[in-house]
């Protein structure tokens, strides 16, 4: 353990503090971070994407993330895991990563002795994961009273202990509270030493992520979501399952974020655009003819047609990441090199 020292108030102003981030604009390294709801709001399918997008290093919806391993602390349903991973595996076509490691059974998370039992398990498969998740806090809390701020002032502990050991972020999956469904079920006592907090709310046709708290920044933007069932084939047969999409695209009420983005890419390449580059042709050869521009100058078209509707940076940077991965996905944008072309 390090010594307390007293730093000069001149030599914490000469510091340079970056922001290090586990999945950009929402969740921080080595942060405590909760995410709640009521029942049917899927959080165990929000959190194994999560889970699955930092183990595999993929983009979470257009929010870089850090690749690193992930330990899956699971209450129940490991029949459940399996197929929800194997949705999954199909969405990002790509298998699960083989850095995340599942529980055997769930964590007591108020007694010392669980809790060292699983760090000395950790240390002894020398596992250094950049997230742990526990799911659900009341399946890993063990004995005592959630309604207790002592006991959950233990529980808080021992998260503290396991982030410190560790230098994992600890994403812990919750309730909704019995009156008052906009926050966590149990003592605030836990909300306090929150990070970042997050709702999923039911809304027609899907749910809402809904961020509650962001200790030392803002807020990113309401995101929705539907869930797409799906049949997958895993080892223990074909199984119903399903995975989330986000339902932006969806919005009728206003001009979509993908003709926001294609329009601000046909701008841009009115203003600044060139022949496509050898690189583009040898990918594309019916690109001949076509104009390219710089993936920087359409981003920066996209910002000032978002700039009404978004008008923090971070989520205009986090609306045209997930935006412009879908165009590509879909065939309507080809980039290549740092250019992109209008299909």
């Amino acid at each position: 353990m390090s010594k307390l020292t007293l730093d000069p108030i001149s030599s914490i102003m000469s510091k340079v503090y970056q922001t290090n981030w586990l999945v950009e604009n929402f969740i921080e390294k080595q942060s405590l971070c909760m995410l709640f709801g009521e029942p049917s709001t899927y959080k165990s399918f929000m959190a194994m994407e999560l889970a699955f997008c930092i183990g595999s290093g993929i983009d979470w919806y257009g929010n870089p993330v850090t690749k690193g391993e992930v330990i899956y602390i699971a209450g129940e349903g490991f029949s459940g895991i399996q197929k929800r991973f194997q949705a999954l595996a199909i969405k990002y076509r790509s298998p699960p990563p083989n850095r995340i490691y599942v529980s055997s059974k769930p964590l007591e998370m108020t007694n010392p002795e669980s809790v060292n039992e699983f760090l000395n398990i950790i240390s002894q498969q020398t596992i250094k994961p950049a997230l742990i998740v526990i799911d659900t806090l009341h399946r890993n809390f063990g004995e005592g009273d959630e309604n207790s701020s002592r006991d959950v002032g233990l529980f808080v502990k021992h998260i503290d202990k396991l982030k410190n050991a560790t230098n994992a972020t600890i994403l812990t999956i919750h309730h909704s509270g019995h009156g008052e469904k906009g926050h966590s079920r149990g003592s605030s006592a836990i909300r306090a030493s929150l990070d970042s907090e997050y709702q999923l709310k039911a809304k027609s046709g899907g749910v809402e992520l809904i961020c509650k708290k962001m200790k030392d920044f803002d807020k990113p933007d309401v995101m929705e979501f539907v869930l797409k069932p799906i049949q997958v084939k895993t080892a223990s047969g074909t199984l119903d399952s399903a995975y989330l999409e986000l339902a932006e695209l969806d919005k009728p009420a206003k001009q979509t974020r993908a003709q926001q983005l294609l329009q601000a890419l046909n701008d841009a390449t009115a203003d600044h655009g060139i022949p496509v580059t050898n690189a583009l042709l040898h990918a594309q050869p019916n690109l001949s003819g076509k104009q390219c521009v710089p993936v920087q100058e359409w981003r920066q078209a996209s910002y000032i047609l978002m700039a009404t509707e978004l008008p923090k940076q971070p989520s205009r940077q986090a609306a045209f990441n997930r935006c412009r991965n879908i165009l590509i996905q879909d065939g309507f944008v080809i980039e290549e090199n740092g250019y992109a072309v209008l299909v």
